[in-house]
């Protein structure tokens, strides 16, 4: 008898990964990177389609029918049982037919980070999460509530803010900052009242057009005092949104894996946050992750796999 095929799901807003295997085994039957995912930018009709490509060619390793299969998702945009059941309803509409699990985004990079054991980890790019695995299982999370209630220290608050600065500095109402004329040339602006177009984006919160100004704040910081006082005032919320786990993971020394963009590409940045993080937690462990969300997304289907015929 064929040991079941694991199927696990890494689906972000940029793109979808799926890495396939056999349970107990770690040797990849297929590995493949798909568009983004998350039903908050493309809509359920884009993501049943994109569920029925990924069906469609994993064909050939489901010959005998998807049956003994175990699929589990980690995606963007499920914060509540409504948004994961919503998912896992139209991968089953896509002739998906075994076990199915879906989960948010950030459990599956927590369990990739460890492999499995306890630790945490969090996320930095244009939005923001922590998530940890307690000492007893708990699962805990920590901010990532969206852009405008949460996302602290994220791409898009150290946007935000930089573009009010610009604003204030137009008013007379705060200090002038070098981003001005950055900011007016990267969004093609000839002056700063066109900035507003920048901000208000029409239908929803223009989210990634704001935390494109980003970049402009992290570069400027060295030598201008504005962009160093966003810079450090964001990476101690980012720090902060950490320590609402610290009190639950049951232990004060807990490995805390540093992921996404802001956290992996920008040293300065990181340093920064790692030195506020220490300053108030000091006997938090950074670690490596271990591996990735996809491949967390095989650990989790393994487990659950292995409860039931292990």
């Amino acid at each position: 008898m064929k040991q079941p095929i694991l199927i696990g799901v890494d689906g972000g807003g940029t793109k979808t990964r799926v890495l396939v295997r056999r349970i107990h085994e770690k040797t990849l039957l297929w590995e493949h990177d798909y568009p983004e995912s998350n039903y908050q930018n493309i809509g359920f009709g884009a993501v049943s389609a994109l569920f029925r490509r990924i069906l469609y060619d994993l064909t050939p390793l489901l010959s005998g029918g998807s049956q003994e299969a175990v699929w589990v998702m980690g995606m963007a945009g499920i914060d509540r049982d409504s948004d994961a059941d919503a998912y896992l309803e139209h991968l089953r509409q896509a002739g998906f037919q075994g076990r199915a699990y879906a989960y948010n985004d950030a459990y599956i990079a927590l369990m990739g980070a460890h492999g499995g054991a306890s630790g945490a980890i969090v996320i930095c790019g244009t939005g923001s999460i922590a998530a940890g695995l307690s000492a007893s299982g708990q699962i805990l999370r920590s901010g990532g509530w969206g852009a405008l209630a949460s996302d602290e220290g994220s791409g898009f608050r150290l946007g935000v803010e930089g573009i009010a600065a610009v604003f204030r500095a137009y008013d007379g109402s705060g200090p002038q900052t070098a981003l001005t004329p950055i900011l007016l040339s990267q969004y093609g602006r000839d002056t700063v009242p066109g900035l507003v177009d920048v901000v208000s984006g029409g239908d929803g919160l223009p989210v990634r057009a704001i935390a494109e100004a980003a970049p402009a704040v992290v570069r400027l910081a060295e030598d201008d005092p504005v962009c160093r006082e966003i810079l450090d005032r964001q990476a101690a919320a980012l720090a902060g949104m950490v320590g609402g786990l610290a009190a639950r993971m049951e232990r004060p020394d807990f490995p805390l894996a540093c992921m996404g963009g802001l956290l992996t590409h920008v040293p300065e940045y990181r340093a920064r946050f790692v030195r506020e993080l220490h300053r108030k937690y000091p006997q938090i462990q950074i670690a490596a992750p271990q591996g990735d969300a996809a491949q967390g997304a095989l650990v989790q289907a393994e487990r659950l796999a292995c409860s039931e015929i292990c």
